[in-house]
């Protein structure tokens, strides 16, 4: 069965509870190449679509293991970038986080190439890293008809905000950091945060620092074991997506965007979701990721 929601919230859900705000760091991953790559394959058709899926699988594969590897979880992608949190209740959270976007730097540095029956396609990779809260919240259909999307989560909150705001300071290759993140390096870790190890030659961008250089000792991958299953996974996705043994295809499709600015907390968004839920069944549709509207974070909202 294919993990499509985080273990996070289906741990909540299976507590019972249906929003909360914890305190992380969110790396923000943005890479770069898909679009001239998708643009190609669509012309071939299903064949296309079978390439476009290995690109993926190879692209992203690295990147989001090494998220796992260092104790964070992915909460969610906003097209050809991701949103990894690393919430602070692990006390070497920051660090880890650093290293996963070490990591996952080195890995696209080193293979930014990918060959293809149709060419060979380029990626690059940006990242950047705050230090705040983070909110979650999970609506679900409260009807009595049955639909093949019962619930809906989001992430969202001034972490989130930050790192994908720092995402526009940042250029191919580079890592910007919010200085709240460089502030609790430094202060946990004197050695490795040295100002002329963490930050060498880096140049401030406001809140902000680029990192060039990074030296000193990170935390190494950790093995990943297989986690027992949690109930709930088929209410957030059909049971055949689930389940399903290709890794991807194109489809046409007909995509509504809401916004809904006047949500200005989760819970004023209880009255909402009840319409979104009896259209998805009126209408067969499906909501996609959502956000909290007026914030920096891009998501992908549609019904």
């Amino acid at each position: 069965m294919h993990s499509l929601t985080p273990r996070f919230i289906l741990e909540r859900l299976v507590d019972g509870q249906h929003r909360g705000q914890f305190a992380a760091i969110v790396l923000f991953v943005d890479t770069s190449g898909f679009t001239p790559l998708t643009s190609q394959l669509m012309a071939h058709g299903a064949e296309g679509a079978e390439v476009l899926a290995d690109i993926l699988l190879s692209v992203f594969g690295p990147l989001i293991q090494s998220v796992y590897e260092q104790g964070g979880f992915i909460a969610g992608f906003a097209g050809d970038a991701f949103k990894a949190i690393f919430p602070l209740e692990q006390p070497d959270a920051p660090l880890r986080a650093l290293a996963a976007a070490q990591q996952i730097r080195r890995h696209l540095a080193a293979h930014p190439s990918h060959p293809t029956p149709y060419g060979d396609f380029d990626f690059a990779v940006r990242t950047s890293m705050a230090d705040d809260l983070v909110d979650w919240a999970i609506w679900s259909h409260t009807g009595s008809a049955p639909v093949t999307q019962s619930h809906v989560y989001s992430f969202f909150g001034p972490a989130i905000d930050q790192a994908v705001q720092g995402d526009a300071l940042a250029e191919a290759g580079d890592m910007v950091i919010t200085r709240a993140v460089a502030d609790r390096l430094r202060a946990q870790w004197p050695g490795v945060l040295a100002t002329d190890a963490i930050v060498a030659q880096g140049t401030e961008i406001g809140d902000y620092l680029r990192v060039q250089v990074l030296s000193g000792p990170l935390p190494a991958p950790q093995p990943l074991a297989d986690p027992a299953p949690l109930a709930g996974a088929d209410r957030f996705f059909p049971a055949d997506l689930l389940e399903a043994t290709t890794q991807g295809e194109f489809r046409r499709v007909v995509s509504v965007f809401l916004s809904i600015q006047e949500l200005s907390a989760p819970h004023t968004a209880d009255t909402v979701m009840p319409l979104f839920f009896r259209l998805l069944h009126q209408y067969g549709g499906f909501l996609c990721p959502v956000r909290r509207g007026g914030g920096h974070d891009r998501g992908n909202p549609c019904l």
